[in-house]
């Protein structure tokens, strides 16, 4: 999901409960510009938000995207057909991007969020 500055709308994570909060929180400037941050959603996270759903926790990583995102490199990437790990450092916001093996990876360690994106060989 990608939410503008002015809270145009790309993408979903959930039936609209959640986007509107993020909408909000990204219109009233309450996220961090700069930096990746963790955000909690669900039946846990009810005693620290108003949202009465999802009926399970869902976690979401927010990042600002901008230069040091590579968002650019990875989209020119994985249109070339090269599967590519993007790995985020939640302390600093910096990207590094690399070649993939063809695996499926998501891993997240509360330091670094690592994920694979396109398909080795350009095959979908």
């Amino acid at each position: 999901m990608v939410i503008r500055d002015d809270g145009l709308v790309a993408g979903s994570v959930s039936g609209g409960c959640i986007e509107d909060d993020l909408v909000e929180r990204v219109r009233s400037k309450a996220l961090a510009a700069e930096q990746p941050q963790r955000v909690t959603y669900g039946v846990t996270a009810r005693r620290r938000s108003a949202s009465a759903c999802p009926a399970a926790d869902i976690e979401l990583i927010l990042e600002p995207l901008g230069p040091r995102s590579g968002i650019g490199e990875l989209l020119a990437r994985v249109a070339a057909g090269r599967q590519t790990v993007r790995t985020l450092d939640m302390k600093s916001g910096a990207v590094t991007l690399a070649d993939g093996t063809g695996a499926d990876l998501l891993a997240f360690d509360d330091e670094r969020l690592v994920t694979a994106h396109g398909r080795a060989g350009g095959c979908w």
